[in-house]
């Protein structure tokens, strides 16, 4: 207890440990008589309030969420207030006679936040936050005051997880209006994963036509295609004056024996 710091640590939290909590301290020496005991001096006061999150929503930097919130009182709500826990006296959102009141806003919040109806139609009074920070994430709780209330009743609590692209699992609802917050489960990483997937479309069809190409060469090259039946066989001349008469006689007049005589025409090739 060193400077007097007698700081409580609380571990493991449950909704059951929510209450208020007083520190007492007693400054009387050891050697005090315990006669007249002196009642331990009052420091401190302060009310736990452990929630549980309706809605569970992950975002990246930049995106534009959702927080899903919705009255079940029938009168119409005149006051909406958003906070996040962690902020001491500064609101999230005060939303009342039809306009945000600016002062008491925490000053990050400052033109990024709005309601998603501002008539507030079938107590709809979720809470728009754009270009999304990791400075952002925490537990955002809403308040009401219905018609002819007094005070602001705690309708909804969410957690916000605002995480850079790779460091989340999932995400869960928060674009749509109703109690789904954030974007669905199994969606891509917003525009920067859209973006990944169509560079990465573009060279796989681009290589496609090339490895095709390739394939048809190789074979080509390995079994060139045989040539055609038709094609004429070129024989050079004959010169009749180099023989003698015997051969030559014998190279036109037939065979007497039933032998097939073969002609040999020298026909000129056409250049």
């Amino acid at each position: 207890m060193k400077d007097g710091d007698v700081s409580l640590v609380l571990k493991n939290v449950m909704t059951a440990d929510s209450g208020t909590y007083v520190c007492r301290v007693d400054f009387s020496k050891p050697n005090h008589s315990r006669r007249s005991p002196q009642k331990p001096d009052y420091i401190t006061k302060y009310y736990l309030q452990v929630l549980t999150p309706d809605h569970n929503i992950t975002a990246e930097p930049g995106d534009t969420i959702t927080l899903p919130c919705r009255s079940d009182d029938s009168r119409p709500v005149v006051v909406v207030q958003w906070d996040r826990t962690d902020l001491r006296s500064d609101h999230v959102l005060l939303f009342r006679d039809d306009h945000i009141f600016i002062d008491g806003q925490d000053p990050s919040f400052k033109n990024r936040v709005d309601l998603q109806d501002r008539q507030m139609k079938d107590g709809n009074v979720s809470l728009v936050l754009k270009n999304v920070t990791t400075a952002d994430s925490g537990t955002y709780v809403c308040q009401v005051q219905s018609q002819g209330s007094q005070e602001k009743i705690k309708t909804c609590t969410i957690q916000l997880q605002v995480s850079l692209p790779g460091h989340k699992e999932g995400r869960d609802g928060g674009q749509q209006e109703g109690h789904d917050g954030g974007h669905q489960d199994g969606t891509s990483a917003g525009p920067s994963g859209l973006m990944v997937v169509l560079v990465v479309l573009s060279v796989v069809a681009l290589m496609i036509p090339a490895v095709i190409v390739i394939i048809v060469k190789r074979r080509l090259a390995r079994h060139p295609p045989p040539p055609p039946p038709d094609e004429a066989v070129e024989l050079g001349p004959i010169n009749m004056s180099d023989r003698t008469p015997e051969q030559q006689q014998s190279s036109v007049e037939p065979n007497n024996e039933s032998e097939p005589v073969l002609h040999l025409i020298n026909t000129p090739v056409p250049p």
